[in-house]
């Protein structure tokens, strides 16, 4: 065997094996998985990805037209990983039916290598074919339309992670605790190694890429890349899905009046339940007990020099930092321990900050 087939070889048992404790930590944490029946689908989904490569691996070319039936999976897969992260950062998800045109349109385009005849599967079981894309067009057209579904999924993705993340501010106080770790990344390589998934197989259609087993190679990327999607969505995360009515938000629409009497009792409720001192604390929680509407709340804030829910809350935080600081011989690390401040350089440098706009 080849050096390049040991590889291919062991690439594929790695990656079966990897998958194998992505659905162990799949299983194990199920119950705390807020998309979890979309996940489900995705998990479920995965091993489809490579029965074609299993069959080559092992030459069973007598099951030959059984392959190229699933290469519509990745789209599938990817559809199913944005329902199942979109719990993570909304906290009323609403329906999306146009995704479904994307899976449904790469399945129409996968019919023809349905129908292509046992003869030819055969003839193309261990080598795809290379060139004249004018005759093997729908060995070309269903990889190239799943690369465009999955770069279109990971776009989708990746946006919704860095929109949460900018609107954290506006609805927790604690950011770091409640940001999606690494899922950006992963994201961003996803609608990297998509993108390079389109060019090798029209550098494959188009003969500028001759390698036999380019759609092998295909196969493996796109597997290795949804494995890598589900394995940073089976991890339970602490994150604040958002609450806030952003059509209500980014237009700022309501009176002076009502904005002034939602601050007023924001004020009064986080003096009185001493809500600042509450680590973790969100708009979400903060606005149920001062029964007060969370968009309302923010859209209040956005217009004071507050600026969000997280400035609101850290002004009570550092005025209390304040208060015990001068009148008390307490050490300004147990302050911010206490405040959920990790840094009491960082405490010392808002304070100062906070001190200087007062005077």
């Amino acid at each position: 065997m080849t050096v390049s087939g040991l590889f291919y070889q062991y690439t594929l048992y790695a990656t079966s094996l990897v998958y194998l404790v992505v659905l162990w930590r799949y299983i194990q944490c199920y119950q705390r998985l807020p998309g979890r029946h979309w996940l489900t689908v995705a998990v479920g989904c995965w091993p489809l990805l490579v029965i074609d490569e299993w069959l080559k691996l092992f030459e069973l070319s007598a099951l030959s037209p059984f392959t190229w039936l699933f290469e519509f999976v990745p789209v599938l897969l990817l559809a199913a990983c944005y329902k199942a992260a979109r719990p993570l950062m909304l906290d009323r998800v609403k329906k999306y039916s146009r995704m479904w045109v994307v899976v449904a349109a790469v399945m129409l385009a996968q019919i023809p290598l349905w129908l292509t005849s046992p003869d030819i599967k055969m003839q193309w079981f261990m080598a795809a074919p290379v060139g004249e894309p004018l005759i093997y067009w729908p060995f070309y057209l269903v990889p190239l339309l799943t690369g465009f579904g999955v770069l279109l999924f990971g776009i989708l993705i990746a946006e919704d992670v860095q929109h949460y993340h900018q609107l954290l501010p506006a609805q927790v106080v604690d950011v770091n605790q409640y940001k999606i770790r690494r899922m950006a990344g992963v994201m961003g390589a996803t609608v990297g190694i998509a993108f390079s998934c389109i060019l090798l197989v029209s550098a494959a259609a188009f003969g500028f890429f001759t390698i036999p087993f380019w759609l092998s190679l295909f196969h493996l990327v796109m597997a290795v890349t949804c494995l890598f999607v589900i394995g940073a969505l089976v991890s339970p995360r602490t994150t604040s899905p958002c609450p806030l009515d952003m059509q209500r938000l980014d237009a700022c629409d309501e009176s002076q009046a009502v904005m002034r009497d939602t601050l007023a009792r924001a004020e009064q409720t986080i003096i009185h339940t001493k809500g600042y001192k509450q680590l973790g604390l969100t708009i979400k929680a903060f606005s149920q007990d001062a029964d007060i509407d969370p968009t309302l709340l923010a859209i209040a804030l956005r217009m004071s020099p507050r600026k969000n829910f997280r400035g609101f809350v850290y002004h009570y935080r550092l005025e209390y930092a304040k208060k015990v600081l001068l009148r008390s011989d307490a050490k300004i690390n147990r302050v911010a321990r206490r405040l959920g401040i990790n840094s009491e350089k960082f405490l010392s440098g808002a304070l100062v900050s906070y001190l200087r706009k007062m005077d």
